[in-house]
């Protein structure tokens, strides 16, 4: 008994030892995340928590809770060089308890969507062209 106690310790010692060198060791370019507090009247309601992954893709997950209802929310966005959406997806759970799922991607030319009501598929102009068309109407 006392040798797999000294074996479980070391394997504690072992574990807690690597988990520090990992962590001091991580990159400085690994993801950020924030997090925001959700408050109602009676208090904390939820949290809602968004993390830059990398350059141009960030994600969200949303909890969120009153009255007997929840939401729950997983989000994720991805943008290209000049800050314009390629890809949009999010899954989870409505107020009421309806399933959420739904995504948007663009590429070369084409943009395809999906969510539990319809499907589709178009030709289309890269994302946002259509902002500096109407900036310049004004």
């Amino acid at each position: 008994m006392k040798q797999y106690t000294r074996r479980s310790c070391t394997t504690r010692h072992l574990l807690a030892a690597t988990t520090f060198l990992s962590v001091l060791y991580l990159p400085s370019s690994l993801a950020e995340t924030i997090v925001n507090n959700i408050y109602s009247e009676k208090g904390l309601a939820g949290t809602m928590s968004q993390t830059q992954v990398d350059k141009n893709t960030y994600t969200s997950e949303s909890r969120f809770g009153w009255n007997n209802r929840r939401i729950i929310l997983d989000e994720m966005l991805k943008l290209d060089d000049k800050g314009r959406v390629l890809a949009f997806e999010i899954e989870g759970q409505s107020a009421f308890g309806a399933k959420i799922s739904e995504s948007y991607t663009w590429e070369n030319g084409h943009a395809k969507w999906r969510n539990d009501d319809e499907q589709g598929s178009s030709k289309a102009t890269p994302p946002n062209s259509m902002c500096r068309k109407i900036a310049r109407w004004r």
